[in-house]
């Protein structure tokens, strides 16, 4: 996360982190219903509360097409 952030940023990309999938849920789809959506999700199969998995499942149930990546650290 500190990685992709630092990189993202110095590439000139404004960085929104969300603590868990619930958070990170509620700020898409926030955005997104204020008409700003995130032009990319970077989206961690593995957050604490709600899955990348179930996360996604609930934004594009909601109607969110915008692209979402799914990123893990787990390396097996």
């Amino acid at each position: 996360q500190r990685l992709l952030s630092l990189l993202l940023r110095r590439a000139g990309s404004e960085v929104i982190i969300a603590s868990d999938g619930r958070q990170g849920v509620d700020l898409a789809l926030d955005a997104w219903r204020q008409q700003r959506p995130f032009e990319v999700i970077l989206m961690d199969m593995q957050m604490p509360v709600l899955d990348g998995y179930s996360a996604t499942q609930e934004l594009r149930e909601a109607g969110y097409s915008y692209p979402i990546i799914a990123l893990t650290a787990h390396a097996m």
